[in-house]
Parts: structure tokens; C-alpha cells; sequence
């Protein structure tokens, strides 16, 4: 479900030229959350309406992932760390596996093949935002979104995706807050 959210919140657009201007604004948005120190993703099962896991992030590399009902994994760099039973396990992650979803050249690269529409203006809480859709296909998986990017920040605020994963239907929202906070922390655990 993380991999799925973390590619559904970066699979952009590179669409025909009618649409360029939304898959650019949007493009942009994306960039400049990628610029932010910190923030937390809050993420739901649009099909129960239930927050499935929340995700911390504080810049270059480190994530805290809170899945509902289960501990927190804390991922620093190339390393995982989760705790089982009152112990903490150090575990090796493939170089690179959260990284790559840092960089502008990997936006890129999941743009290819995803249309992009403006949908005019929505709202997230009491914030003013442009709304965008986009739609993505790749080989068997599909994928239909909706972003709320921020009036006055330019910064994805809200997204939400369905369509089908290895074959499974899926729909899903991410709920970004806390841009730049200073208390969220993530540090290895001791």
C-alpha cells in the first residue's frame, strides 16, 4: 500500500500540448514538495474511510511509517528499523528504494504516459486550491487521481487515487499537513 501511494503521489503527466500547462503546474507542485524539510501524510481507505497509515517525512532521507493498530518502522537512508515484540530490528533496504522518489528525474520518469487535467477550484479545510486529474496506465496497472494543490503555498495538499494494483481495485486519499514543522523529527531508533 506505501509503494502504491508513494508511486500514485508522484506519477505525473506527459501529455499532448493541450494539457501542458496543467501537467506543468502540477509538475511544479509536486517539485515543491519534494523541496519541504518536513511533513505528514495522513492516508485513507476511501473504501472504509479509515486511516490506514501515517507517514512522517524530515529532509534528505528519513520517514517514520505508522500503520493503524501496528508500530511505527522508522526508515533512515538505505535502513529499515522495526520494532516486533518489545525489540528492535535493523534491517537493510535495496540502495536507493525511498530515494529514487526524491528527485525530479524520477517525477519524470512517471510521467510518461499520464494525461493531466485542470478541474477548476475545490477546497481542502479551509483552504482555496486548483484541482487536477490525472490518469495513468502502466502495463496492467491503472490509475485515475485527483491533487489539490494550494492557492497561496503552489504545495500538493491532498491526493486521492483508484484504479487497480497487481490486478487488486484499489482508492485511496493522502492528507499532507505539517509543511516545514519543526517538531516532526525522525531519528534511528537507539
Amino acid at each position: 500500500m506505501f509503494r502504491r501511494a508513494i508511486v500514485a503521489l508522484l506519477a505525473l503527466s506527459l501529455a499532448p500540448a493541450a494539457w501542458a500547462d496543467a501537467r506543468q503546474e502540477l509538475h511544479q507542485a509536486f517539485v515543491r514538495n519534494m523541496a519541504l524539510k518536513s511533513f505528514k501524510a495522513t492516508m485513507v481507505d476511501l473504501s472504509s474511510n479509515k486511516t490506514v497509515s501515517v507517514v512522517e517525512f524530515q529532509a534528505p532521507d528519513r520517514f517514520r511509517v505508522t500503520p493503524t493498530g501496528a508500530p511505527s518502522s522508522v526508515i533512515v537512508g538505505d535502513t529499515m528499523y522495526m520494532s516486533i515484540d518489545g525489540r528492535t530490528m535493523k534491517m537493510p533496504m535495496p540502495k536507493g528504494t525511498f530515494g529514487k522518489y526524491r528527485n525530479e528525474d524520477a517525477i519524470k520518469d512517471l510521467e510518461k504516459g499520464t494525461v493531466v487535467e485542470s478541474r477548476g477550484m475545490g477546497r481542502v479545510g479551509a483552504q482555496p486550491a486548483r484541482l487536477y486529474r490525472f490518469l495513468s496506465a502502466k502495463g496492467k496497472d491503472q490509475y485515475t487521481s485527483t491533487v489539490w494543490v494550494g492557492v497561496a503555498s503552489g504545495q500538493v495538499l491532498q491526493l486521492e487515487t483508484s484504479g487497480k494494483s497487481a490486478g487488486k481495485p484499489f482508492s485511496m486519499r493522502m492528507l499532507y499537513t505539517d509543511f516545514n514543522s519543526p517538531k516532526i523529527k525522525v531519528n534511528a531508533p537507539n
